[in-house]
């Protein structure tokens, strides 16, 4: 390719969880949110800072991850070197 710039595919891969969940895929998620309030938590309005405390913690009766209903779909997207 010109200016030594090379060509790169995009590729999604999308998976959906459901409860109950197992060790792994309940890890996973509930670390999500501990990650996503360090960057996100110090820019939200008192009241939704404390409602999201409570749906992202575990000892919570609010807690997302408990409830018999839960479906969780995500959407990882990478790249791969494409063909020429």
């Amino acid at each position: 390719m010109a200016a030594g710039l090379k060509r790169y595919k995009a590729q999604g891969v999308v998976f959906t969880r459901q409860a109950p969940l197992d060790h792994a895929a309940r890890s996973f998620f509930t670390g999500y949110p501990e990650n996503l309030c360090l960057r996100v938590g110090p820019h939200l309005e008192p009241s939704l800072r404390a409602l999201f405390d409570r749906l992202s913690n575990p000892r919570s009766k609010l807690f997302l991850l408990s409830s018999p209903d839960l479906t969780v779909t995500c959407l990882n997207q990478g790249r791969k070197k494409g063909h020429h």
